[in-house]
């Protein structure tokens, strides 16, 4: 049976919000008490537009904490303050309260909420209670199966060569791009992702040149060379190609919207490169989890990371796989 807030609020005795959640108690007309609880959706909050503005500051700090360690291999310096930065504002995101919300937002949570619990106000209507209880049985059971499959996967990725999260920055120290030749390569690979949809906007040349020496010339010159070709990748290092690949897709990724012609470009040269697929798949999925990452800190909520993790099209189990590798991290 689909609720409005007037069919509900009838029944509503107190409320409470929580960052974007709403603990509700209801009332029976017999006094019975029930409490439930639900989330309320940002989409439509007066506070969104300061939320958005956060998350822009969380996506550029970690994107620049991801350009340090691309300019470090072109002969730049790497650091650590663009990480501390955005770890710092991701904080704020999700610290709703509720002069954040509109009306029309807790009302629809509170009618979300109500939904949880709102068998206990239909006794009449049993043939409703005795369908929905199998059907929730059947979500307890399909949960427990996701969790048993996920702690299967999560013990058989200990093993083998699975890599942890920091191993994206193991294998590029153990793997740098250190030469002239293989730098090169490295600037016109980079430029030729970002110009990968036929140009470079304002904001993509500036990240450019700051990545990017002079001595390989400006970003318009470098976009006018050839496309690296299969012999001249060739001559680089097996292991430096890995690096090459791996850094990037974190450029292609650290503003965590991926175009679909940056994957391509990718996915070419991950052929130019003799790469195998399970390579390329490993060092793609190394650099979502390093970007992601960035952004992480004690007081992230699933909710915001997921979002993140969308945009750069990662699964949301790989992405609290994150999240909890962090909060390890912080017992060592």
């Amino acid at each position: 049976m689909k609720y409005s807030y007037p069919d509900v609020e009838q029944y509503l005795v107190d409320y409470q919000i929580d960052g974007k959640k709403i603990n509700c108690t209801f009332q029976t007309p017999n006094g019975e008490i029930y409490e439930a609880s639900g989330m309320i959706s940002a989409s439509k909050t007066i506070g969104n537009a300061v939320q958005n503005e956060v998350a822009r500051v969380v996506k550029r700090n970690a994107r620049r904490q991801t350009n340090r360690l691309i300019r470090s291999m072109l002969g730049g310096t790497a650091g650590r303050i663009g990480s501390r930065v955005a770890r710092s504002a991701i904080g704020n995101i999700g610290s709703s309260n509720e002069e954040n919300f509109t009306t029309q937002d807790k009302e629809e949570a509170i009618v979300k909420a109500f939904g949880r619990v709102s068998r206990h106000f239909e006794s009449n209507r049993r043939e409703r209670v005795v369908k929905e209880r199998p059907e929730r049985g059947e979500r307890r059971e399909r949960g427990r199966s996701r969790e048993r499959s996920s702690g299967r996967e999560r013990r058989s990725g200990r093993r083998g060569d699975e890599r942890s999260d920091s191993d994206y920055e193991q294998l590029i120290a153990e793997s740098p791009v250190e030469n002239g030749y293989d730098q090169e390569i490295l600037s016109r690979f980079l430029v030729g992702i970002a110009s990968a949809d036929g140009k470079i906007t304002p904001d993509e040349r500036e990240m450019l040149a700051d990545i990017i020496p002079a001595r390989f010339g400006s970003i318009q010159e470098i976009q006018s060379k050839d496309q690296v070709s299969r012999i001249e990748a060739e001559e680089i290092d097996e292991n430096v190609k890995e690096t090459v690949y791996l850094l990037g897709w974190a450029m292609a990724l650290s503003d965590f919207d991926v175009d679909p012609s940056e994957v391509r470009i990718l996915n070419t040269y991950g052929e130019i490169f003799g790469l195998p697929d399970h390579r390329k798949e490993k060092l793609e999925m190394l650099a979502k989890k390093y970007c992601l990452e960035q952004t992480i800190t004690a007081e992230t909520s699933r909710e915001d990371l997921f979002e993140l993790a969308d945009g750069i099209n990662l699964s949301r189990d790989e992405a609290e796989r994150c999240l909890i590798n962090f909060k390890k991290r912080q017992y060592e």
